[in-house]
């Protein structure tokens, strides 16, 4: 069974001690169990100091990470900083510098709870406005063509001419009927129905002496 080391498994003597050096724990000296927590030691010495006074390494090992931000997240220690963000942590210098003062910890407000700050930010629609000249050409001969073609216009002018006849000439108008809906059917549903015709055999029971005479006797109905 693996336990769930604190501080990832490192020596919390050592990272207070030292001044924050890292230095893994050794699980076969022993694990010490302090408030449901798991804690190891690089020796002996280490985890009886930890043993006589734990709570004490604790808070020293908090103002280690305060010093050095970089350790918040390497030993698992972010739920103690709620709210403080690392590069703001690293800009502030050691224990958070600014007008904090030492212990002081950006992003977090004097009663433990995150700071809390509006912020907005708004862009221009166009960065540069838009231009875009339906008439340029970059070809040179094009360029050429359109200034001959500007030049023969000035050659040229507009002339009309109209007959005798051509000035009676006026508008007309007509106006039809549009054809109009209509409908027809050349297809009727109609049915009949055949006669019924029943047959009936005459003299094919009774006493054979002939006294009933034999017959063929067809009856129709109409339906």
């Amino acid at each position: 069974m693996q336990l769930p080391l604190e501080y990832q498994g490192f020596c919390v003597w050592t990272v207070v001690t030292r001044g924050g050096l890292l230095m893994p724990g050794k699980p076969e000296i022993g694990v010490v169990r302090w408030r449901n927590q798991y804690y190891v030691f690089a020796h002996e010495v280490a985890m009886t100091a930890f043993m006589d006074a734990p709570l004490r390494f604790i808070d020293s090992l908090r103002s280690i990470c305060v010093q050095k931000p970089e350790l918040i997240h390497l030993l698992r220690v972010q739920d103690q900083f709620p709210g403080a963000s690392i590069p703001q942590m690293l800009l502030g210098g050691p224990a958070g510098g600014g007008a904090g003062g030492a212990g002081h910890i950006p992003g977090v407000g004097p009663e433990g709870l995150p700071a809390v700050s509006n912020a907005g930010t708004q862009t221009p629609t166009h960065f540069q406005e838009r231009h875009v000249d339906p008439s340029y050409s970059w070809n040179e001969w094009e360029l050429r063509r359109r200034a001959l073609k500007v030049a023969n216009l000035r050659k040229c002018k507009t002339s009309s001419q109209q007959t005798e006849t051509s000035t009676f000439l006026r508008e007309n108008s007509s106006q039809v009927y549009l054809a109009r809906e209509n409908e027809t059917q050349t297809r009727r549903d109609a049915g009949t129905n055949p006669v019924r015709t029943v047959t009936y055999v005459q003299g094919l029971r009774g006493a054979n002496d002939g006294s009933v005479a034999k017959g063929i006797v067809k009856m129709s109905y109409e339906i």
